[in-house]
């Protein structure tokens, strides 16, 4: 008897869960925390106070969406400036 491969079901993206937003002072500590991660996982030194007025210019610019979004712009942005770095521009 030819067993049946189970077949893979990706949870749609309608069943994500809404993050919850953050205050202020919890995005600022979130930033914080996501170039401290990003340097470390990629080996390079971020400019700490330009990369947390970049960081703020973000939040600031993303207002009301969706916390999952923010995040995701602030990762896109730490990916770009290092391989600004990396490709020497």
């Amino acid at each position: 008897m030819k067993k049946e491969t189970p077949k893979f079901n990706p949870v749609p993206l309608c069943d994500l869960v809404p993050l919850c937003d953050l205050s202020s002072k919890e995005w600022e500590t979130m930033s914080e925390k996501l170039i401290h991660f990003h340097a470390k996982a990629y080996g390079w030194k971020p400019p700490e106070t330009e990369m947390q007025e970049e960081m703020a210019k973000i939040l600031a610019e993303k207002g009301d969406r969706e916390a999952r979004l923010k995040i995701k712009a602030m990762v896109n942005h730490l990916d770009l400036a290092h391989q600004k770095v990396v490709l020497g521009g």
